[in-house]
């Protein structure tokens, strides 16, 4: 039976309730419990209306904790008002959960959450697999690449220009890690780059290839090869580093961080919203 997996994405704002904010009140991050950072600035007289009763705030601090690992944020405030002094969360990033397996997981998203959990990369959707490779090789091997289309089977799943800006077909195999790569993928995939006049290729997996399977590739590389080709095989080490460079480095174009980024520059320009915990 296969086991469900989530990705958590903050990427929203949840208004924490007055019963709820002892749960978002702890000092790590909510979802990876690292430290947060922490920014606060001093806040002004604000005056709050309802239709019952017109409550006065004095100058109190308005803070802003983030996690800078993965994202996660919450507000506070403190101020004085009328009925006492009080403390605690106004907004915290909403968590969203996505079955890792589907379709419409978020790919940046995902992404990252892979960086963190290689063990889910077998999990992952074979077709937006394909597209997380393709990131990869657009990032780390300066490839510009596009899938292919889902009902061609055309023995490759990616296709574009490499760094020398030559011609290049990727197959992607999302195989189980007890099972490896032979002789018989590297040969029908050297056929398909002879059939499309394409001299590079590449085969990316999550396992790992065999001796005679390398052993395959490297013949055709060899100079006295009539059709030479330059076949790259990439493993579930080379898959790895890169998704360590996406996890040590964070990566700012992600949706979960928009607001968070929204926060911070609120605090830098000194233009914090007012919150009332009451609304």
């Amino acid at each position: 039976m296969a086991t469900w997996r989530k990705l958590i994405l903050y990427n929203d704002v949840l208004r924490v309730r007055e019963t709820e904010r002892t749960a978002f009140a702890g000092q790590g991050c909510f979802y990876c419990a690292r430290a947060l950072t922490t920014k606060n600035r001093v806040s002004g007289q604000k005056t709050y209306r309802t239709a019952s009763k017109v409550s006065a705030f004095y100058p109190g601090m308005h803070g802003l904790s983030y996690c800078q690992y993965c994202g996660w944020w919450t507000t506070s405030t403190s101020y004085i008002d009328v009925l006492g002094g009080r403390a605690g969360p106004l907004e915290v990033a909403r968590v969203m959960s996505f079955d890792i397996s589907s379709l419409d997981v978020p790919v940046e998203a995902l992404t990252m959450h892979l960086a963190r959990n290689t063990e889910d990369l077998y999990y992952v959707h074979p077709r937006v697999f394909e597209d997380v490779v393709l990131r990869l090789l657009n990032e780390h091997l300066s490839c510009d690449l596009a899938m292919s289309q889902t009902s061609r089977d055309g023995g490759y799943d990616l296709f574009g220009l490499d760094a020398d800006r030559q011609r290049i077909l990727v197959q992607v195999k999302r195989y189980k890690s007890t099972r490896k790569i032979g002789v018989s993928v590297i040969r029908e995939f050297a056929g398909v780059l002879l059939r499309e006049d394409v001299r590079q290729g590449i085969v990316v997996t999550t396992t790992r290839f065999t001796r005679p399977a390398r052993q395959e590739a490297a013949q055709y590389v060899a100079e006295s090869n009539p059709h030479r080709i330059f076949l790259e095989l990439k493993d579930i080490e080379a898959l790895c580093s890169w998704l360590d460079v996406v996890r040590d480095r964070g990566d700012p174009s992600l949706q979960h961080k928009s607001e968070l980024y929204r926060r911070i520059q609120w605090f830098e320009e000194g233009e914090w919203p007012y919150l009332s915990p009451e609304s």
